[in-house]
């Protein structure tokens, strides 16, 4: 048995003896079948999450903390439905001298943000319309925009969904539009990046990024693609003489860049720039899913179980190396 103070929840097995603080992402009463109350908890560290259920003295427990609060428990790791899950004995709140930081229990994105942002900037500030250069700079020369989008979120649960997300997209959306716009001739450059850009900034009001990321009651009423466009025109307003039909065609391509009404697009992508952003978003999202999907698979066999943003299984595909 493994008696380790601390464990990183993608390391626990099966066995382990679990003495450590977890940031609590959800929190539930429910009843057994014979009606009795116990409490169900997911926890999370900058690793993952892991199910935890506190059989006895649930009541207990009940009013001494909240979702997104992080506590210390003690627990055994057992498994359920091939899934790491806690047999939680205590539960108490961090100590004022163990100096407990939440960034240290959110899930961040593996790739470096100053990096990431460089990166960004030499693509995005080769924009050489003068407007729509303008309109990229009122962002990247934002200080608080900036920061609120190297830590922003792609999405809840489905997609980059981890502090830096957001920017590890964006990013990866504008390089391959960036290649696309050479590799389909007559697609105005400038449009397809400052669209590419923008596309997601909506989600920076759509959701919060800690301690548990969910939906801010705006975003929930509007969406992120009709404040993205909000966005957007409150800086085009700022812009003298912002062209009118360039403004249109910008607008454009963040409100419909999800592709269909029924992914909640207020508006099919009408223009070529529009239809190459919604692909590419389209693509980099599932390919994301679908890479997660195999690296976190621990069944046997050489599929997933159902994915179901996809629809499918996923092949994990054998190493070369074995």
């Amino acid at each position: 048995m493994n008696e380790n103070i601390h464990i990183n929840i993608e390391d626990m097995k099966v066995g382990d003896t679990i003495r450590s603080f977890y940031l609590v992402k959800q929190k539930q009463i429910k009843k057994t079948r014979a009606g009795k109350d116990y409490l169900a908890l997911v926890l999370q560290d900058n690793t993952g999450n892991a199910n935890g259920k506190v059989w006895d003295d649930a009541d207990t427990f009940t009013d001494m903390f909240s979702a997104g609060d992080i506590v210390k428990i003690e627990a055994d790791a057992g498994e359920y439905q091939n899934n790491i899950d806690l047999n939680i004995r205590r539960i108490r709140m961090p100590l004022e001298q163990e100096n407990i930081d939440y960034m240290d229990f959110m899930p961040v994105s593996p790739l470096d943000p100053d990096e990431m942002e460089k990166e960004l900037r030499s693509i995005v500030e080769t924009v050489t319309n003068p407007f729509l250069a303008a309109l990229v700079t009122t962002f990247l020369n934002d200080r608080e925009f900036m920061q609120m989008f190297r830590r922003g979120v792609a999405s809840k649960t489905i997609h980059h969904s981890y502090l830096g997300g957001l920017m590890e997209h964006t990013l990866s959306v504008c390089k391959i539009t960036d290649f696309l716009s050479s590799h389909y001739p007559g697609t105005d450059r400038d449009i397809l990046l400052t669209g590419a850009f923008l596309h997601d900034i909506g989600k920076l009001r759509e959701l919060n990024s800690g301690p548990e990321t969910g939906y801010t009651d705006e975003g929930t009423l509007i969406g992120h693609m009709v404040l993205g466009a909000q966005m957007v025109r409150d800086r085009i307003r700022e812009l003298p003489e912002f062209p009118e039909d360039l403004e249109t065609e910008i607008i454009h391509t963040v409100l419909s860049h999800q592709g269909e009404y029924e992914w909640g697009s207020p508006v099919l992508p009408m223009t070529r720039e529009a239809l190459i952003i919604h692909f590419v978003d389209n693509m980099d999202a599932k390919q994301f899913i679908a890479l997660k999907a195999a690296e976190e698979c621990r069944e046997d066999g050489n599929f997933t179980q159902k994915v179901y943003p996809l629809n499918r299984t996923i092949y994990k595909r054998k190493d070369s190396s074995e």
